[in-house]
C-alpha cells in the first residue's frame, strides 16, 4: 500500500523532505527504494518509525520503540515499506491501517498489543 500522493501532487523529493521536517515535525526522513517515505517521530514516551508517509496521513504503519537506538537502527536499515524490525526488544507497539505484520504474545499467551 504505497502512497505516491507526493508524486501525484508534483512535489520534488526536496520539497517533500522540507515539508515533512518543517511542517510535520519529523526528526529525520528518507525515501526508500520502493518510493515510500519513512520518518522518525518523537511521541510522548517512544520514538516511532513511520512508514509510507503521505501528505495527509502521517503513516500507513508505525513502529514505536522505547529505546531510541532501536528506532534509529530500524530507520537506517529499512529497505521497503513492509519491512519488520529485526531488533525489537524495546518495541512498545505498532499502529497500522489494515493488517498487523507481527503479533507478539506476553507470558500468559495473550497478544501484547
Amino acid at each position: 500500500m504505497l502512497s505516491n500522493e507526493f508524486d501525484q501532487r508534483g512535489m520534488s523529493d526536496d520539497e517533500v523532505r522540507s515539508y515533512l521536517l518543517n511542517e510535520c515535525d519529523f526528526m529525520e526522513v528518507r525515501k526508500l527504494e520502493d518510493g515510500a517515505w519513512i520518518g522518525l517521530l518523537k511521541l510522548a514516551f517512544t520514538l516511532s518509525v513511520c512508514m509510507d508517509i503521505g501528505p495527509i496521513t502521517p503513516f500507513a504503519y508505525r513502529w514505536c520503540f522505547k529505546d531510541p537506538r532501536e528506532a534509529r537502527l530500524f530507520f537506517s536499515t529499512a529497505q521497503a515499506f513492509d519491512d519488520i524490525p529485526a531488533v525489537r526488544t524495546s518495541l512498545k507497539g505498532h499502529r497500522y491501517i489494515s493488517e498487523p505484520r507481527i503479533v507478539e504474545y506476553d507470558e500468559l499467551g495473550l497478544p501484547k498489543w
